[in-house]
């Protein structure tokens, strides 16, 4: 089956472009800590869903007084220790030269990723930047997807690839029309799946040049 050549493509940003799984996992450790008193339980937070959906589950009344403090531990944290993907720059330059529309919808709080994006220097790779709280619900929603392809004006969902990790990510995807493109491996998933983003670059390439034939 052919893939579709993407006129936009949107990234996921913790471990989709960066790599960000201890820094969080370090943070939510040191809050369940000062709340729970007891060892981390890390099921709670192992599905990428908003924090702020799963804190008042896991926090109930004191939910707002724990998001206060992951955000206060991720920030004391943070410094120096957010890193691309291997090969994730090498692919959004080519969106780049290709006048590939480039896209971000997380689910991090848009201070944070505002934080980090201006630590990497990647604010001119992205046309929209889309973090929890923009649009009235995060993913697993369309929402974000949606009022991203609004911004870019793309009118047909499936030119754009949704590039994520998680589930949460291709529900998304699926519910807003996009074509998820999942990085990792789930026999269990029907989309399509890379390893890393050298796979996916090979991915986009074909794609690009079945559709100059």
């Amino acid at each position: 089956m052919k893939l579709q050549y993407p006129k936009a493509v949107i990234f996921d940003w913790d471990n989709t472009l960066v790599n960000t799984l201890d820094l969080i996992t370090e943070t939510l450790k040191r809050v369940w800590k000062e709340f729970k008193g007891t060892d981390f339980e890390v099921q709670y937070f192992s599905n990428s869903r908003s924090w702020k959906d799963v804190f008042p589950e896991v926090f109930g009344d004191r939910y707002i007084e724990a998001s206060a403090r992951f955000y206060y531990h991720y920030q004391m944290l943070q410094d120096g220790r957010v890193e691309p993907l291997e090969g994730a720059v090498t692919f959004l330059e080519q969106l780049n030269r290709d006048q590939r529309l480039i896209a971000i919808v997380s689910n991090k709080q848009r201070i944070l990723l505002d934080e980090e994006m201006k630590y990497l220097r990647w604010y001119n790779y992205f046309d929209s930047i889309m973090g929890s709280g923009d649009v009235r619900e995060d993913k697993p929603s369309p929402l974000p997807a949606i009022k991203t392809m609004e911004l870019l004006r793309i009118q047909n969902p499936a030119d754009v690839w949704f590039v994520g990790d998680s589930m949460v990510d291709v529900e998304c995807a699926r519910r807003s029309g996009c074509i998820p493109i999942y990085i990792g491996s789930d026999e269990a998933l029907k989309e399509i799946q890379v390893k890393n983003h050298h796979e996916l670059l090979s991915l986009y390439n074909k794609a690009k040049d079945e559709n100059q034939e």
